[in-house]
């Protein structure tokens, strides 16, 4: 091969290799960079705890007690009795609670399932127990009218509304058909306790 090629040729690669390393510095890599890691996904928001809906029965009884004298069915009772010996027998109020607590209230207390029953009935014959799970938690203590648009379903407001008269009315009635029957009993059998009492039995026939 003549010199002046052989010459030609080494300057060639030598131009080739200076070229090289100008556009692969030392230590750099040539490996692409990796693409950026995308933001995590935020968080689902926190689902609400399901609503826990008992028995027709119970969430009736529950409404009832809401709706009743301190929270409690039994309270509204006391209460009522109290007046009833007030108004009925002439007793000062220390001893219409004496005999009221002594006397009845044990009987009462035995004897509520009973009444329970018979005015939960008269919720259950009407609404459902998701309808009174919502009546319970949607209605004021006293059972006072609201502003239907204010339940989640407001038909069921209304229909409340229609109604509320006629249970009121159903529930005296079934009262006046357990009570006034066990006051009967609770006076025969406490005669004497209940005239030490300062309350007369024989003013209530």
């Amino acid at each position: 091969m003549p010199r002046a090629v052989l010459r030609a040729l080494v300057t060639l690669c030598a131009l080739s290799a200076a070229a090289h390393v100008q556009a692969a510095p030392a230590g750099r890599s040539q490996i692409p960079p990796a693409p950026p890691i995308p933001p995590a996904p935020p968080p689902a928001p926190a689902q609400p705890a399901p609503v826990e809906i008992g028995t027709a029965k119970a969430e009736a009884l529950a409404l009832i007690d809401q709706q009743s004298t301190d929270g409690k069915l039994l309270s509204s009772l006391r209460q009522r009795l109290i007046s009833f010996f007030e108004e009925r027998g002439d007793a000062t109020p220390q001893q219409a609670a004496e005999a009221t607590d002594k006397f009845v209230m044990p009987e009462f207390k035995a004897h509520l399932y009973r009444l329970e029953a018979r005015l939960a009935r008269v919720w259950t014959l009407r609404f459902s127990a998701a309808e009174l799970h919502e009546l319970r938690t949607s209605l004021k203590n006293d059972g006072s009218p609201v502003d239907p648009e204010q339940f989640a379903h407001p038909e069921l407001a209304r229909r409340y509304l229609a109604e509320r008269d006629e249970i009121v009315r159903e529930s005296e009635v079934e009262w006046r058909e357990w009570g006034p029957p066990l006051i009967q009993e609770v006076f025969a059998a406490h005669l004497a306790g209940l005239k030490a009492a300062g309350i007369d039995p024989e003013k209530f026939k």
